[in-house]
């Protein structure tokens, strides 16, 4: 069998008749599953309204920093927008320049470097503001956790409006006005992101709903991994249709260059346009990637944009790089991984510290460490049942900046506070978390038939989008035996499976779980958790499953029967913790510690509960197999076998014994030595054939052999072929290899685990 990565949590919702308020049973349960109680709310929910958005003015100093802002406007003064370095942050700034732009506003971005500034505001960045003439600082997406910074500002004559979207530390900076979701009451959604907080100041500061401005809404919201619902739903969803028509160069060439075809939808956002956005700031300035957006050149767009796509090609390959270093060290007894490393850039740790946490099902804090200053920088990525933000906050003294959320953080540190601070989250996860806790979760709307499965379907699921954090995808369950799986990618780190229901091809696409290949076979059910899609190629259209797990819950046996010389078992070996082989005769050859060799006759005591039985011999006799399976439970086999080793071609047959020993009485007396060679053509037989007869004879007292010279034993009592043990042993390999080795592999299956321990 083959154990999920994750834990499948499959929906309980028990939805009785009244509660049908859409006519496909899949899509009613997911509207029902999300609060939808009635025909009417379900409108609002498919067809999300703009007049459904809240007023701006509920936030509180909304009116002062709208006040102040005009009162620049029109007094000419300069105004400076501080942004973000991430998606969010880049849409944040281009849709606020815009409006004030629109505005006839004296005003310019700035965004700090990641690696000289780090996050946030600064001292010295205000100081220089300061003494380049503006007298209004405007921040998006950051400055909650400003509080020095305010108080600096307020020192040098630099008013101050933050808004932000991020979790305040405690103290709330001193500015001039503060708009933040989470901190005005009055506000009634408070899950905006850094650009949504944006754009209400920019509906503000126009004095109408900005339409065009929604397609940044709606990469920084989709970026930022906020909740899909509410005012966050009702953005997107028009911001994506603003994309359709979209009318900004910069992104016009950034969405040429990843070739994406059709309407512009969230999973274009989550996994290419905001991954590229992101990358500048990554790695360099993000200065260049607002540029982009506010282009109004179309060859200088497509210069930005291929600049922007090798630092995404870069960050890619830094990325697999450090993933592939971390991995060889990750402790995996830890509770929180915290690794660290002089050469690690720092820009791409929290992607890197993602793919961790998916490996090992922990924590993880990825960190840079700067030898000069002995203090380590970097990013932190969560599971879901362990709060990372509330955990670091309780030991919030030892870190030197901390920010974040639940799930994602940032982080510098003394490098002499590293043991303290892995000890302390340690005690804290392993008091808070069981073990079964770790375990990543999915949450499955509902087991479906492979039948069920149509193009229909997917295009009455997409009604629910855009989906994201809070609005999840829906992922299903299906389960049948693969026509076909193979591994794809140059790498061969992807597999592709397919399954057939007899009027319909259906595709699964696994990314990053190419290892598993070995482990699935096409007479067992294969068990696929994933999110629905359509596969368009040449035409043709074939709905498609983007597996998140795979797992084979029924025994299974792996045939390797005949290719025993070729066989690679260290995938098996790597995969399986307990391990017994089972041979004729014991070898001698070094094997890992998890792996006990042992015959079919030795007393060695095995353990009874094993992951993975490899039958590397036949056995002679069928009951010493079966007196084995007796002993072990598992649901694992791997039968890695090639035939005996044996000098006959096939038993001869009754006729073929008569024959010989008609030739012997004729002859009276026959010198094997001389004579070998006539009887073999004569009769057309091998000479292994024919020394079997002749021992089958002497064993059975027909003849006698002296020097070579056989003869018949004329004192011989009648017997049957069958009583000599050289004929009962050739018997059996038949019999043996008839059954082990050529029968199919159902049947095998049966009788292995029909012997065998299951319970």
């Amino acid at each position: 069998m083959l154990k999920s990565k994750a834990k499948w949590i499959f929906s309980n919702q028990d939805l009785s008749d009244d509660e049908q308020i859409h006519p496909i049973p899949t899509v009613n349960q997911l509207l029902i599953e999300r609060g939808i109680k009635n025909k009417e709310e379900m409108n609002d929910y498919l067809h999300p309204k703009i007049e459904e958005l809240h007023n701006p003015e509920l936030f509180d100093q909304m009116k002062k920093a709208l006040d102040r802002i005009n009162q620049a406007i029109e007094s000419e003064e300069q105004i400076m927008i501080y942004g973000d370095y991430d998606a969010d942050g880049v849409s944040s700034t281009t849709l606020l320049y815009e409006a004030l732009i629109e505005r006839d506003a004296l005003v310019s971005f700035s965004i700090p470097n990641r690696f000289t500034e780090g996050y946030g505001l600064n001292n010295e960045a205000l100081k220089k503001i300061h003494l380049d003439d503006y007298t209004l600082v405007i921040t998006v997406d950051n400055g909650i956790s400003s509080v020095s910074e305010a108080k600096y500002a307020k020192e040098i004559g630099l008013d101050l409006i933050i808004t932000d979207h991020h979790e305040a530390q405690g103290e709330i900076p001193d500015a001039f006005a503060l708009i933040h979701p989470k901190l005005s009451p009055d506000y009634p959604f408070k899950e905006l992101a850094g650009v949504g907080v944006a754009f209400k100041l920019a509906e503000g500061i126009l004095g109408y709903f900005p339409e065009h401005l929604l397609q940044y809404v709606a990469i920084g919201t989709i970026a930022d991994l906020v909740p899909l619902e509410d005012e966050n739903r009702i953005l997107v969803y028009h911001g994506l249709k603003k994309l359709e028509e979209n009318s900004n160069i910069g992104l016009k060439a950034l969405i040429e260059l990843t070739q994406i075809k059709g309407p512009i939808t969230e999973e274009h956002i989550g996994f290419q346009i905001g991954p590229r956005i992101n990358a500048v700031g990554r790695l360099q300035s993000a200065h260049l990637a607002v540029e982009l957006l506010l282009s109004d050149n179309d060859e200088e767009a497509i210069r930005i944009s291929e600049e922007i796509e090798e630092l995404n090609k870069k960050r890619q390959e830094i990325v697999n790089e450090i993933v592939k270093e971390a991995e060889s060290r990750v402790d995996p007894k830890s509770g929180v991984i915290i690794l660290y490393d002089e050469n690690w850039h720092e820009g791409v740790l929290g992607i890197a510290a993602s793919r961790i946490v998916s490996l090992y099902d922990r924590p993880v804090i990825l960190l840079n460490y700067n030898k000069e200053s002995n203090t380590l920088k970097g990013s932190a990525r969560s599971i879901p049942a362990f709060d990372l933000f509330k955990n670091c906050m309780q030991i919030r003294e030892l870190f030197n900046q901390f920010g974040g959320h639940a799930q994602a953080a940032g982080m510098s540190f003394d490098y002499d506070q590293l043991e303290n601070i892995q000890s302390q989250l340690n005690t804290m996860i392993f008091q808070q978390l069981k073990p079964a806790d770790f375990k990543a979760e999915i949450n499955i709307t509902q087991s479906i038939p492979l039948e069920d499965l149509s193009e229909e379907l997917v295009i009455n699921l997409e009604q629910l989008a855009p989906f994201g954090m809070n609005n999840p995808k829906p992922v299903f369950h299906v389960s049948g035996k693969p026509s076909q799986v193979r591994q794809i990618g140059s790498e061969k780190n992807h597999l592709k499976i397919q399954y057939h229901t007899g009027k319909e091809q259906i595709d699964v696409v696994a990314f990053r779980l190419g290892e598993l290949y070995n482990f699935i076979t096409n007479h067992a059910e294969l068990e696929v958790v994933g999110e629905l899609g359509i596969n368009e190629w040449n035409g043709n259209r074939t709905v498609q499953i983007i597996a998140d797990d795979l797992a084979v819950n029924e025994p299974q046996v792996f045939d390797y029967r005949g290719k025993k010389q070729r066989t690679n078992l260290t995938p098996y070996f790597n995969h399986y913790q307990d391990i017994v082989i089972v041979e004729q005769k014991n070898t001698s050859d070094n094997t890992p510690n998890h792996i006990m060799k042992t015959t079919y006759h030795s007393d060695d005591t095995i353990k009874e509960e094993i992951d993975l039985l490899i039958i590397s011999d036949m056995p002679e006799r069928e009951e010493d197999l079966i007196k084995l399976l007796s002993q072990i439970r598992t649901k694992s086999i791997l039968v890695n076998y090639d035939l005996f080793e044996k000098k006959l071609s096939h038993i001869p047959n009754r006729d073929d014994f008569k024959n010989l020993y008609t030739f012997i009485i004729k002859e009276k007396s026959v010198d094997m030595k001389t004579k070998m060679n006539l009887v073999t053509k004569q009769f057309n037989w091998s000479r292994e054939q024919v020394i079997f007869m002749i021992l089958v004879f002497i064993e059975l007292e027909f003849i006698q052999s002296a020097n070579g010279v056989v003869t018949i034993n004329p004192n011989s009592d009648k017997k049957d072929l069958t009583e000599a043990i050289h004929y009962q042993k050739e018997l059996e390999k038949e019999k043996i290899e008839s059954k082990f080795y050529y029968s199919g592999l159902d049947d095998l299956k049966e009788f292995l685990f029909e012997n065998i321990m299951l319970s």
